[in-house]
Parts: structure tokens; C-alpha cells; sequence
């Protein structure tokens, strides 16, 4: 136990480092142990770095995950994610992960809504994979949501929302 506790604390300095090649060593280690401790520290060090290999590295190990307790995290970085391309990939990760991620829908309806084109897209496959998920109370308030949206929508986005409510009812 004393063991796993000082492996953690070293992780925990080695993943601050900017030098892809020592964090991928890190990245390495961890990935035998199994546990998602890490995971919300790697997810952290994703929306705080700049190096586009070190955030390859933590989509690529986060993608490789096959646990559906890693969505909570997922959702969380998505709800913290300030970055396009970690936004749309962790996105992605949801909707092919094939989990049922029907409690965060309203997260996932309301970037269809407000996001970009791209990362609209990547929400609305979310919400049409999970549509089965549903409750129809939920169903009825995304659909409320959009309307209330609709309007002030790019004409490219009306047709993204249209759509989502044909795929809600």
C-alpha cells in the first residue's frame, strides 16, 4: 500500500514536466497499474498544456481506456475543455465508447447549440447515439432548449438543431 502511494506521488511530480519523451515514460508506467486515479490529473495536465505530443499522448491513453467509469471523467473535461481539438476528441471518445452517457445529455445538447459547426457535430452523434437512453421528460426539454435556441442559430447550425429534434422525437 506504502508502495502504490509513493508510485502515485512520483507520477504526480514526473506528469509536470513539458518534455514529451520523460511524460510519455510516466504515461508508460501507469498504464499497467489499471486504476483510474490518474485519470483527473491527466486530464488537468491535458487542458493546462500546450505541447500538442503530450496531449496526443494523454487522448490517446484516455481512448484506450475501456472502463465506463472513465466517462464521468470524460464529461468533466469536457465540461472544463477550453481547446477545440481536445473538446471534439474527447467528444468523439464519448459517442464511440458506446456507454450509456444518457445523464449528461442536456451537457451534450447544449454544445450542439453553442459550439462551433465541427464540434456541434461531435455532440449531436453524442445525443443520436444515446437517444434510446432517454427518459421522454428529457427528450422534452432538450427539444424545449433548442427551440429556445433555434433562432439565433447560423442557418448551418438551424439545420443541425432541426434535425436533433427530428431525432428527439
Amino acid at each position: 500500500m506504502e508502495q502504490q502511494k509513493d508510485n502515485q506521488l512520483v507520477f504526480l511530480e514526473t506528469i509536470k514536466t513539458e518534455k514529451p519523451h520523460q511524460f510519455a515514460v510516466a504515461l508508460e508506467s501507469i498504464k499497467a497499474s489499471g486504476t483510474i486515479f490518474y485519470i483527473p490529473h491527466l486530464i488537468e495536465k491535458l487542458n493546462n498544456t500546450e505541447d500538442i505530443d503530450i496531449q496526443s499522448q494523454i487522448l490517446d491513453f484516455l481512448h484506450s481506456i475501456k472502463d465506463k467509469n472513465v466517462t464521468q471523467y470524460y464529461v468533466e473535461a469536457i465540461k472544463n475543455s477550453n481547446k477545440s481539438r481536445i473538446l471534439n476528441s474527447l467528444l468523439q471518445f464519448c459517442w464511440e465508447s458506446g456507454y450509456d452517457l444518457a445523464s449528461y445529455g442536456d451537457i451534450f445538447v447544449k454544445l450542439v447549440i453553442s459550439e462551433n459547426y465541427e464540434t456541434a457535430i461531435e455532440a449531436f452523434t453524442v445525443v443520436e447515439e444515446n437517444q434510446l437512453n432517454y427518459t421522454q421528460e428529457q427528450k422534452d426539454e432538450f427539444i424545449e432548449l433548442i427551440n429556445q435556441n433555434i433562432e439565433a442559430a447560423s442557418n448551418e447550425k438551424k439545420s443541425l438543431l432541426a434535425e436533433l429534434v427530428k431525432v428527439l422525437s
